[in-house]
C-alpha cells in the first residue's frame, strides 16, 4: 500500500466517522438502545436476591418419605418367585409403609400409567430384565435393572440455562438492535449507485470494504466496552459476572462482532436494494437464534463435531458461549483466560476456546463469501468475473498494463457523409469513434437512445458485447482499475453524501483522486471561486438547491486532473447563469482532456461541442462539428430561417412560434417589410438564423425513422419490431405535426368529468389499486414474509410442542467420561481390602481411576490447580497415566469427605467417591456423590452394590442398572405442554414482520412528495387513508389465512378446529385493525422507508414480548405493587394493540385446552373443571375471558384512525399557527428597530413600477373573488435558522384565469419555496395566498380547496396548475410536445411554471416574472420586457480561427466600424456576442452586412436577432453585480 493508497482509506474512514457524527440523536439512541437491556438486568439483579449453595454430602441411610402409604411401588415382572421375595425384602428394610404392586408386563404397567388416573402417585417402577423363563428361576450373576420415573432431563445443568435463558435473549436483543441499525446504514451508504460511483472514480474495492469494516469496528470497540463496564462493575450489591474476566468477556464479544460485521457484508452481495437488503439481513440475523432452542434440547446427545458445526452460525456460538458463561459463574469460578481450554464439566466437551475459534472461523467464512460473491455478481458496480476466476493467473497477478499506441483505424462505424473527417493533429483519448484531447464531444439523443448506457460501458459498469473501447490506450475490459485513476465522471442523478458539506465533499474527492496535499486547497477555492460557491462552502449538501448540487458534481468530475471527463447531463436543473459559468469552466478546462458530454440543450450543443454525435435508438448516425452537421442537414443552403412569435387573439395572448424559409435575395425587403408591419400583421416579434442543432436533431431523427419504414416494407421481420419502437418513440414528432396533437387534446376536453360522490368513488379506486401496485411490485419483500410464516412461525410452533421420549439412561459411570474416584479406608479388615480389590476391578472394567491415599500423604498438599506441573510425579507413583486437568486427595486421615469440602474444583471431575471406616463389630461403608450430575446419586449406589454383588458372587459377577422416564399420563397437565402467552412468542415475530410493511409505501410517497402531489391533485386526505386502510387490512386478511394454514399444519386445534378458525380469523383482524393505523402514525417519524420497516418492526415485536414479560411480572408480584402502580400498568399496556392480542390468542388457546381436557373422564384433579366454567364462554369480561381485549383492540382502531385523519389535516393548520404567530411576533419583537442592511444597494433604489402596480392591484382585490385563480398579498417567507434566512420578501401578484405565467430566476431565488407555499408544503411567515378566494394560510386540506389545484395536466378539472420545472430532463421532441400540451391547456385554466429555459418562458408565458433573492425585480410579458430592455439587436457570429487568428481580429475591427455603440458581452473558443444598439442600423440592413462579411471573415455561422428574453433575464438576475441601471437601460 503505497502512501496515496494509505490517504484514501483514512479520508475514507473521516467520511464514515464525520456522516455518523452528523447524525449524533441516531447515534445515540443507538447507544442507549443497546444498553437499556443490561441496565434491565441490573435493575433485576438488584430486586432479586442471589446466593449461591456450597456443595455437601448427604450419606444415605435410610428412605424417608412424606405420607408414603398414599404412593404405590411398581415391579415388573410380577410372576417371578424371586422378584417379588426382593420386592418385599427392599420394603421390610426401608421400613416404610408404601404401596407395592407388580405387574406382569412393562406394557402392562405402561397401559396403567397412561389410562389409570390413580397412577399419579406412582414413586418408581423396578423391571427386571432377566430373561426369566419361569417363576422359580433364580436370578442370574450378571443382572439387568431398569427403574422409572418421573421425566427429567439428565443434568441439572440443564435448568441453570432454562433459568438465565432470559439473560441470554436479552443480551442478544440488544446487540440485534444494534445490528439492524449498523446494517441499514452500511446498506444505504454502500448502496450500489454509491459505491459504483466511488469505484468509477478511483477507489479500489477493498478500501472501501476495510473503511466500513474498522467504522463499525470502532463503535462495536465503544457498545461492548460500555457492557462490560456494566456486567462487571459493582453498581449495586455484587456484579452480574463476579468471577470471569472482563477483558475475555470484552474479547469474546468482539469475535462476535467481527463475524457481524462480516455477516453483514455477505448478505448485502445478495441484494442491489437498500430497503430489501437491510429487510431481509436483519431478519437472518434475528433468525439465525432461533436454532438454539432446538440445539439445547438436544444437547446432551450431540458430538462435539456436531456441537462445533452449529457454531458455524455466530449467533449460536454467542448463545453457546453465553451459556457456559452463565455456567461458570454458577459454579464460582468464572471464564477466565486460564480455564478457557478446559470444558465446564464433565458432561460437556466443547470448551470455550472452540467457540472463539470458530466465531473467528464463521467472520473468515462470511468474508470468502463475501469476496466470491462481490466478485462474480458486483451488481452495476463492475464488471464480473467468471465463477472460476479464483483458479485464473491474471486475476491474482493484473492484468498485463499493456498501453495501445496504434490507434484503431474506422472505430466503430464506417465513413459516409454524416460523418465529418476526423482531425489528424489531435490524440485519440477514447476510442469508440474517436473522441480526442483537447476536445469536448456532444453526444445527443433523445430519452432512451443509449447515452446513458454509452457512458456506463465508459465507467465500467457495462462489458462490451462485441468490439473493443480503448481510453489513453488502456482496454476497459482488461485494465479499467488503470483507467479510472484518470477518470472524472459527473453522473445524472447527484450522488452526493447529505450530511457533508461542499468543502468537505471536495476535500474528500481530492484525496480519492491524489491530489497531492499542498495542491487541494488551492485546487478547491478554485473551483468554488468559478462556481460563485465560495459563500456555501460550508453549507451541507441536503440543504443546496438543485443547480447547486450538479455544480459540486461537475467540480468533482473535474478535479484531480483526470485525463478523460464523462459529463452526464451536466447543466440539467441549472439556471442559465450557472450553465453559462458551466460552459467557460469546460471551455477552459478542456485542455489536455478529453471530455464527453451529453445534453438536450442544443444551444449547448452547439456552443461547446467540438465534435456533436447524435443517437438514434442505440445507433450513432452523425458525427461532426455543427457547421458540418448543418450543412449535411440542410439541402437548401440558400435560406434563411425566419421565426415569428404571433399573437393570435382567440387563444387570449399564447404566443405562437412560426418558422419559416425564404432564400436570402428576398430577405432584406422582407424584413424592412415586417418592421413597418409588424403591429399590422399581429407580430410580437421575430429573429434570423441560419439552420439550429435543433432543427438539425429532429431531422436526424425523421431520417431514422424513415429508415426504419424502409427496412420494415423490405424485411418482415422488423415490422414488429418498427411497431414497438413507434409505441416507445412516439414522442418522435416534428413541430408541422402540431395539429394532430391539438385535435387529440381537443378530443380529451369533450370528456365528461366526475364530480361529487362519482369523483370520490373513482378517486378511492385509483386510490386503492395504486395501493395494490405498489404491494405487487415488491414482490420480494412479499415473499421474505411468506417465508417468515410459512418457515420460522412454523419452526417455531413445532418446537414449542415438540415432545420426544427420553431415552434408557444406563446409570455408569462411563456416561460422565473417564472419572476420578478417590476413596479412603480407616483401619484394617479382609473385607475392606477386598471390596477394594472389588473396586479396583470394576472402575478398571469401566475405564475410571481408582486413587490411592499414600499419594496425597507423599505430596503432603492438595495438587489442585498445580495438577499439570506435579503430574509427572503423580504418574510415576501411581503407576497410573493420570488423564484430566484437575484431580484432588486428601491428607488428614485419608478422608474423602473433607477434600471434597474443602475443594470446589473437584466436583469437575468426580463423580462418586467411597470411605470405609473398620471398626470392632462392623463395618461402615459410605458412598459419597456430586450433586452436579442429576443422576450421580443413582450413579454411586449402582457403585457400591456392584462391589457388593462382586463381593459375595465373584469378580464376574454385575449388576447392570438404568434408567428411563414412564410414559406420561394422559389425563396429565402435559395435555397442554404449552400456553398461550408460548404461541404469543411464536406469532409474534412473523406478525411484527407483516405489520411493519404497511409503512413502507406511507414513507416513500411522503418523502418523494407523491403524497402531497395527489393531495394537490385533489385527493381528499380521508380517500387517500381510507382506501390505503382497506388495501392493507385485505392483505393483511390473505396473511392471516396463510396462518391458519400453518395452525392446521402444526395442529393447533384451538385455532382451527370446530369453526374456532372463524374467532381466529377475528382475533387477527382485529389486530390489524388497531395495529396498521398506529405503523401509519410511527410512520411520521422517519423519512426513510427502509428504517421505518426495520425500526417499526422492532417495535412491534419487542413490544409483544416486553408486554408479556411485564404482565407476568406484574401478576407474579401483584400483591408487592401499590394500587395505582398497577392501575397505571394496566392503562398503559392496554394502549398497545400487540398486548391486547397478546392476551387475546392466549387466553383463547388456553380456554380451548383447559375446556378440552375438562371433557375427559378423569378425577378433576388437575383443573377446575366446574359447571360454570365450562358453561362460561370465553367472550366474558371475567378473568379468563378476553372481552375486554377484543373491545380495547376495536376501540384503539377508532382511536388510531381519527387521529391519523385529524394529525394529517391539522397539523398544517397548527404548523402555519406557530410560525405564522408565534415564531414570527417573537422574530420582530427581538429585529425591532434595527436596520437591516442589504447587501447591494442597487436592490433598493432600483424597483420597477410595474411590481408597484400589481401589488396595489392583489391587495385591492376582495378577499372571497372567486373569479380569480391565483391572488398573493404581500407574501413573506423567513426560515429561522442560524441565521435567519428571508427566502421571501414581500411578493404581491394576481393571476387571472387563461393566464401562463412564470417565475424565473438563479438557483435559490425563492422559486421553488413560493411554489411550495401555493401547493401547501410549507406554511407563510406573513401574507396570504388566495385561490379561487379561498386562503390557503388557513387550511390547505380542505376538500374545496384542493379541488382547485393541480399538479398534473389536465386529468382533473382544476383551475390551477403547477408545474416545477416541467421539461428539465425532456428531449427536443417530447420538450416540443409538452408545450404544445400547455399552450393548448391555456384555454381553460390559470398556469404558474417555474423553468430554466427562457425559449420555454418566451414560448409558453403571457406574463412573467424574474426573482432575484426572494423578491420579483421585474414582471410583465415577454413582448414587454423585451420592448423596455430590448433597446439593441444581439448578434453572435462564429469564426473558424483555428488555424488563422487574423481573422478574428480584422472581424472584430470591422464591427467596431460598422457598429459603434456596440458592446461584447461574451467571447470564448471564436464565438463572439455583441450588443448593437438600435438606432445606429436597421436589421435588413444588418443582415446584408454580414451576408457579405460572411465570406469576407471566414463566418462559419452567426444569428442577428433583437435582445433575447435570456439576456435580459441574465442582465436583470445580476442586478447585484450591475453598477447601475443605466447599463441595463443600455440594451
Amino acid at each position: 500500500m503505497d502512501f496515496l493508497t494509505f490517504n484514501q482509506f483514512v479520508v475514507l474512514l473521516w467520511k464514515n466517522f464525520t456522516l455518523k457524527r452528523r447524525q449524533v440523536f441516531t447515534l445515540i439512541l443507538e447507544i442507549l438502545t443497546v444498553l437499556v437491556f443490561p441496565v434491565m438486568i441490573l435493575l433485576f439483579r438488584k430486586l432479586t436476591s442471589f446466593f449461591f449453595f456450597n456443595l455437601f454430602m448427604i450419606p444415605i441411610n435410610t428412605f424417608f418419605l412424606k405420607n408414603p402409604e398414599d404412593w404405590e411401588l411398581i415391579y415388573v415382572p410380577s410372576n417371578i418367585d424371586v422378584v417379588s421375595e426382593i420386592m418385599e425384602s427392599m420394603k421390610r428394610n426401608l421400613n416404610i409403609n408404601v404401596k407395592v404392586q407388580g405387574f406382569a408386563s412393562e406394557i402392562e404397567f405402561e397401559r396403567y400409567i397412561e389410562y389409570d388416573y390413580g397412577s399419579h402417585k406412582v414413586l418408581a417402577a423396578i423391571i427386571f430384565d432377566c430373561n426369566f423363563k419361569s417363576s422359580s428361576d433364580p436370578l442370574p450373576l450378571q443382572k439387568n435393572h431398569n427403574s422409572g420415573g418421573s421425566s427429567d432431563l439428565f443434568t441439572e445443568s440443564y435448568y441453570i440455562i432454562q433459568r438465565d435463558h432470559n439473560l441470554l435473549t436479552i443480551s442478544a436483543t440488544g446487540h440485534f438492535t444494534f445490528f439492524t441499525d449498523f446494517f441499514f446504514l452500511f446498506c444505504q451508504r454502500n448502496s450500489a449507485t454509491m459505491k459504483e460511483y466511488q469505484l468509477i472514480i478511483g477507489l479500489q474495492n477493498w478500501i472501501i470494504w476495510a473503511a466500513y469494516f474498522f467504522t463499525f469496528f470502532f463503535f462495536y470497540i465503544i457498545i461492548i466496552s460500555l457492557i462490560c463496564v456494566l456486567f462487571s462493575a459493582k453498581i449495586f450489591r455484587e456484579p452480574i459476572f463476579r468471577f470471569s474476566d472482563s477483558s475475555f468477556i470484552f474479547v469474546f464479544l468482539m469475535c462476535h462482532a467481527i463475524a457481524s460485521i462480516f455477516f453483514a457484508f455477505m448478505v448485502s452481495t445478495f441484494f442491489n436494494k437498500v430497503h430489501l437488503a437491510a429487510s431481509a439481513g436483519s431478519l437472518l440475523y434475528f433468525a439465525t437464534f432461533f436454532p438454539f432452542n432446538t440445539i439445547i434440547k438436544y444437547y446432551g446427545h450431540m458430538t462435539l463435531t456436531q456441537k462445533v458445526t452449529v457454531c458455524l452460525s455466530s449467533n449460536v456460538a454467542l448463545a453457546l458461549g453465553i451459556s457456559r458463561l452463565l455456567k461458570l459463574e454458577l459454579k464460582q469460578i468464572g471464564v477466565r483466560w486460564d480455564n478457557i481450554w478446559r470444558p465446564v464439566n464433565l458432561e460437556d466437551n466443547l470448551i470455550f476456546g472452540y467457540i472463539l475459534l470458530m466465531l473467528l472461523l464463521d467472520a473468515f467464512l462470511y468474508g470468502i463469501v463475501t469476496w466470491y460473491m462481490e466478485t462474480i455478481f458486483p451488481g452495476q458496480c463492475d464488471v464480473p468475473q467468471p465463477w472460476y476466476f479464483f483458479l485464473l493467473r491474471s486475476y491474482w497477478l493484473g492484468e498485463t498494463k499493456i498501453r495501445k499506441k496504434k490507434e484503431v483505424k474506422n472505430c466503430g462505424q464506417t465513413p459516409n457523409k454524416h460523418f465529418e473527417a476526423e482531425p489528424t493533429s489531435l490524440v485519440a483519448g477514447i476510442q469508440i469513434k474517436h473522441l480526442h484531447k483537447g476536445q469536448i464531444t456532444i453526444l445527443l439523443g433523445q430519452n432512451g437512445a443509449g447515452k446513458t448506457t454509452i457512458l456506463s460501458l465508459l465507467t465500467g459498469r457495462y462489458p462490451p458485447t462485441r468490439e473493443e473501447v480503448y481510453i489513453h490506450g488502456f482496454d476497459i475490459s482488461k485494465n479499467i482499475m488503470e483507467i479510472r485513476k484518470n477518470l472524472g465522471f459527473c453522473p445524472q442523478q447527484d450522488l452526493l453524501f447529505n450530511d457533508l458539506t461542499i468543502s468537505e465533499h471536495l476535500f474528500f474527492y481530492s484525496v480519492v483522486k491524489r491530489i497531492y496535499q499542498n495542491m487541494y486547497s488551492m485546487e478547491i477555492d478554485h473551483m468554488l471561486s468559478s462556481f460563485n460557491l465560495l459563500e456555501k462552502r460550508d453549507t451541507l449538501s441536503k440543504a443546496l438547491s438543485g443547480g447547486m448540487k450538479r455544480k459540486l458534481s461537475i467540480i468533482i468530475a473535474l478535479m484531480g486532473g483526470s485525463q478523460v471527463v464523462l459529463l452526464d447531463e451536466p447543466s440539467s436543473g441549472m439556471d442559465p447563469v450557472s450553465r453559462r459559468a458551466t460552459w467557460e469552466l469546460l471551455q477552459q478546462y478542456k485542455q489536455n482532456r478529453t471530455i464527453l458530454l451529453t445534453t438536450h440543450y442544443m444551444d449547448e450543443a452547439d456552443l461547446l461541442g467540438d465534435p456533436i454525435a447524435i443517437m438514434v435508438r442505440g445507433t450513432l448516425q452523425c458525427c461532426g462539428s455543427s457547421v458540418f452537421l448543418k450543412q449535411t442537414y440542410e439541402k437548401h443552403l440558400e435560406t434563411i430561417l425566419l421565426t415569428l412569435h404571433t399573437y393570435i387573439p382567440v387563444y387570449r395572448m399564447c404566443l405562437t412560434k412560426v418558422n419559416l424559409r425564404f432564400l436570402k435575395k428576398l430577405f432584406e425587403a422582407l424584413i424592412d417589410h415586417l418592421e413597418k408591419k409588424q403591429k399590422e400583421l399581429g407580430i410580437a416579434s421575430f429573429g434570423a438564423s441560419i439552420t439550429t442543432m435543433e432543427e438539425v436533431f429532429v431531422k436526424v431523427n425523421n431520417l431514422a425513422d424513415s429508415q426504419m419504414d424502409i427496412q420494415a416494407t423490405h424485411f418482415p421481420f422488423l415490422k414488429d419490431q418498427k411497431m414497438g419502437q413507434d409505441m416507445k418513440w412516439n414522442m418522435n414528432m416534428p413541430r408541422y405535426h402540431e395539429t394532430s396533437v391539438y385535435s387529440r387534446l381537443n378530443e380529451m376536453a369533450n370528456i365528461k368529468v366526475n364530480t361529487g360522490f362519482p369523483l370520490y368513488c373513482q378517486q378511492f379506486h385509483s386510490m386503492f389499486i395504486k395501493r395494490a401496485l405498489f404491494t405487487w411490485r415488491n414482490w420480494k419483500l412479499m415473499l421474505l414474509q411468506i417465508s417468515v410464516i410459512l418457515v420460522f412461525t412454523t419452526y417455531l410452533l413445532l418446537t414449542v410442542q415438540f415432545h420426544y421420549d427420553l431415552p434408557t439412561r444406563e446409570l455408569d459411570l462411563s456416561q460422565y467420561g473417564r472419572t476420578i474416584v478417590p476413596y479412603s479406608i480407616s483401619g484394617n479388615s479382609d473385607l475392606a481390602l477386598n471390596l477394594i480389590n472389588n473396586l479396583k476391578i470394576f472402575l478398571k472394567r469401566k475405564n475410571q481411576e481408582l486413587w490411592d491415599p499414600w499419594v496425597a500423604q507423599r505430596f503432603g498438599a492438595c495438587l489442585w490447580p498445580r495438577a499439570r506441573s506435579w503430574r509427572p510425579g503423580i504418574e510415576s507413583h501411581v503407576g497410573l497415566p493420570v488423564h484430566g486437568a484437575c484431580f484432588c486427595l486428601s491428607l488428614s486421615l485419608c478422608k474423602v469427605t473433607k477434600y471434597l469440602m474443602e475443594n470446589k474444583e473437584f466436583c469437575d471431575f468426580s463423580i462418586t467417591a467411597l470411605s470405609i471406616e473398620v471398626e470392632e463389630n462392623k463395618t461402615i461403608l459410605t458412598v459419597l456423590f456430586n450433586n452436579k450430575a442429576y443422576h450421580s446419586a443413582a450413579t454411586s449406589l449402582a457403585v457400591l452394590d456392584n462391589v457388593l454383588f462382586m463381593s459375595l458372587s465373584g469378580p464376574n459377577a454385575s449388576i447392570k442398572v438404568a434408567n428411563k422416564p414412564q410414559p406420561l399420563p394422559l389425563h396429565g397437565s402435559h395435555i397442554m405442554p404449552t400456553n398461550g402467552l408460548q404461541i404469543v412468542i411464536c406469532l409474534a415475530f412473523s406478525l411484527a414482520v407483516l405489520i411493519g410493511t404497511f409503512c413502507l409505501q406511507t414513507v416513500t410517497e411522503r418523502t418523494t412528495r407523491g403524497k402531497h402531489i395527489q393531495f394537490v391533485s385533489g385527493v381528499s386526505v380521508l380517500t387517500y387513508w381510507l382506501s390505503a386502510f382497506l388495501w392493507d387490512l385485505i392483505y393483511f386478511s390473505i396473511f392471516c389465512c396463510l396462518l391458519l394454514g400453518v395452525f392446521t399444519y402444526c395442529r393447533m386445534d384451538a385455532f382451527v378446529a370446530n369453526y374456532n378458525f372463524l374467532d381466529t380469523m377475528m382475533i387477527l383482524m382485529l389486530y390489524g385493525w388497531s395495529a396498521v393505523p398506529l405503523m401509519y402514525l410511527g410512520s411520521f417519524l422517519f423519512s426513510s422507508s427502509t428504517a421505518a420497516y426495520i425500526k417499526l418492526t422492532l417495535f412491534n415485536y419487542f413490544s409483544t414480548i416486553f408486554s408479556i414479560s411485564i404482565y407476568i411480572i406484574r401478576h407474579h408480584y401483584d400483591l408487592d405493587f401499590p394500587h395505582y402502580i398497577r392501575t397505571l400498568i394496566d392503562s398503559v399496556l392496554v394502549m398497545l394493540p400487540s398486548y391486547n392480542f397478546a392476551m387475546s390468542i392466549s387466553k383463547f388457546f388456553n380456554d380451548y385446552e383447559m375446556k378440552k381436557l375438562c371433557t375427559r373422564q378423569f378425577p378433576k384433579i388437575y383443573v377446575n373443571c366446574s359447571k360454570t366454567f365450562i358453561e362460561n364462554s370465553v367472550y366474558n369480561f371475567g378473568k379468563h375471558g378476553i372481552a375486554k381485549f377484543f373491545i380495547a383492540l376495536a376501540i384503539l382502531g377508532l382511536f388510531y384512525l381519527p387521529l391519523l385523519l385529524c394529525l394529517e389535516t391539522t397539523s398544517w393548520s397548527l404548523e402555519n399557527f406557530v410560525f405564522h404567530k408565534i415564531i414570527s411576533n417573537v422574530h420582530n419583537i427581538f429585529t425591532k428597530g434595527k436596520t437591516s442592511t442589504v447587501s447591494c444597494q442597487v436592490i433598493n433604489n432600483y424597483e420597477d413600477e410595474v411590481i408597484k402596480n400589481e401589488e396595489n392591484r392583489a391587495l385591492a382585490l376582495p378577499p372571497k373573488l372567486k373569479n380569480t385563480p391565483l391572488v398573493l398579498k404581500e407574501l413573506t417567507k423567513i426560515y429561522y435558522k442560524c441565521p435567519v434566512v428571508k427566502a421571501i420578501r414581500n411578493i404581491s401578484l394576481v393571476v387571472q384565469k387563461y393566464e401562463c405565467f412564470g417565475l424565473l430566476g438563479l438557483n435559490g431565488a425563492g422559486k421553488t419555496t413560493t411554489f411550495k407555499i401555493l401547493t401547501g408544503e410549507e406554511t407563510t411567515t406573513s401574507g396570504a395566498v388566495l385561490i379561487d378566494g379561498f386562503n390557503i394560510t388557513k387550511n390547505i386540506r380542505k376538500p374545496s380547496l384542493l379541488s382547485q389545484m393541480s399538479g398534473f395536466l389536465y386529468f382533473y378539472e382544476s383551475s390551477v396548475v403547477f408545474l416545477d420545472e416541467l421539461s428539465t430532463g425532456l428531449d427536443p421532441v417530447a420538450r416540443c410536445l409538452l408545450w404544445n400540451t400547455i399552450t393548448w391547456m391555456c384555454r381553460s385554466k390559470a398556469i404558474i411554471i417555474t423553468s430554466h429555459s427562457m425559449e420555454e418562458c418566451e414560448a409558453l408565458c403571457t406574463r412573467l416574472a424574474i426573482m432575484v433573492k426572494g423578491k420579483f425585480k421585474c414582471l410583465g410579458s415577454p413582448q414587454h420586457l423585451k420592448n423596455k430592455f430590448g433597446n439593441a439587436y444581439s448578434l453572435t457570429a462564429k469564426i473558424k480561427f483555428e488555424n488563422n487568428k487574423s481573422k478574428l481580429e480584422k472581424f472584430k475591427e470591422f464591427i467596431a466600424t460598422t457598429f459603434p455603440g456596440y458592446i461584447i458581452n461574451q467571447e470564448h473558443q471564436g464565438i463572439i456576442c455583441y450588443y448593437i444598439p438600435k438606432q445606429e442600423i436597421c436589421w435588413g440592413k444588418m443582415f446584408s452586412i454580414l451576408e457579405e462579411a460572411k465570406a469576407l471573415f471566414n463566418l462559419e455561422d452567426y444569428s442577428v436577432s433583437r435582445i433575447t428574453l435570456e439576456q435580459i433575464f441574465l442582465t436583470i438576475a445580476n442586478i447585484d453585480k450591475t453598477e447601475s441601471i443605466q447599463e441595463i437601460k443600455l440594451l
